[in-house]
């Protein structure tokens, strides 16, 4: 990245609503995006998420889904991996982002 190039976005993001954070981190070669609240988060990069939960021993609602290029295409998209905790908030892999994050809003 050139000097002076974004490389990490903080949105408020409203889904039908309900407000949550959104972050965008620009990297060479791939862009990540995260959208959390204080009860959980989805990332939408290949990310280490079993051995995340691991270390936070199961405590976490989170999950996963596959690259994408914009937040519109991160809330359409379908969840990949979801941790045993999420699941118990009614998360489950092919879910769409959009009804995982209102269902822990």
């Amino acid at each position: 990245m050139r000097r002076g190039d974004r490389m990490i976005s903080i949105h408020s993001l409203d889904v039908d609503g309900l407000f949550f954070i959104g972050i965008e981190l620009e990297l060479p070669e791939a862009t990540i995006f995260v959208v959390a609240n204080e009860v959980g988060f989805i990332v939408s990069a290949t990310f280490a998420l079993q051995l995340y939960s691991e270390a936070k021993q199961g405590k976490e609602v989170a999950a996963t889904i596959g690259a994408v290029q914009s937040i519109d295409e991160f809330l359409q998209a379908p969840l990949k991996e979801v941790t045993k905790r999420a699941r118990m908030h009614g998360w489950e892999a092919g879910m769409q982002c959009k009804d995982a994050l209102l269902k822990i809003a």
